[in-house]
């Protein structure tokens, strides 16, 4: 089977989040970090049978090494084989036992159904990429979101710190919530994305093209 470059970018920004990698929805690609704040849910266009990786760095490297659309792909019972026109790599699938968190998960229908939310808004790929950057930059590790009947704030600061340098940005959507998050828990896929907040619960950020979407969950005051 082949492997798209999406699915395939999806996954590796999956690794990123946990580095194990457990299959086992046909269509569905799921993660969960070891914090268990991060959920990240992707229906794919392949079709997968179940398969495990405690450690996902070898076969993803693997992979990394020859152009995409010329690897098929053998998922078997066992492992996994990686063939282009002059090589075959094949790694062994993990016991699930010994993967952490992802068994924790449940199917992705749940975490579809989820629609509890107090206010939605567009963030924009730069948008993400400003926010995220001028963390980095002025070193503050937390993001708050506040709306107002649809009018609000996106407040980039250190909230341990009440004299911490701060950036903000103007959002416009629909409804009112109050939630703050970690910013290095933004560990998402860049584009375009419509937000939807439970306020002091989560975060839903769902990708603009993709079938994509994380649930973050709210920074614990």
């Amino acid at each position: 089977m082949k492997i798209s470059k999406t699915t395939f970018e999806i996954m590796k920004n999956f690794t990123a989040i946990n580095n194990s990698l457990w299959v086992n929805e046909p269509q569905c690609l799921k993660t969960l970090s070891i914090a268990e704040n991060i959920i990240g849910i992707y229906d794919t266009e392949e079709t997968f049978t179940e398969w495990q990786l405690y450690n996902s760095m070898p076969f993803m490297s693997i992979v990394s090494l020859f152009d995409l659309k010329d690897i098929d792909f053998e998922f078997g019972e066992h492992a996994v084989v990686i063939k282009t026109a002059g090589s075959r790599v094949t790694i062994v699938y993990d016991d699930p036992d010994i993967i952490p968190k992802l068994g924790n998960l449940k199917e992705a229908a749940v975490y579809k159904k989820f629609t509890e939310f107090n206010a939605t808004f567009d963030l924009s790929s730069d948008a993400i990429q400003k926010l995220q950057k001028a963390a980095n930059i002025l070193g503050l590790p937390d993001m708050s979101v506040k709306m107002k009947e649809g009018k609000g704030i996106i407040n980039i600061t250190d909230q341990e710190n009440p004299d911490s340098n701060t950036m903000k940005l103007a959002i416009k959507g629909d409804g009112d919530c109050d939630v703050s998050m970690m910013v290095k828990n933004l560990q998402i896929v860049s584009g375009d994305y419509t937000v939807s907040v439970a306020s002091e619960k989560l975060a839903k950020f769902h990708h603009v093209k993709h079938p994509l979407f994380y649930i973050v969950a709210a920074k614990q005051m």
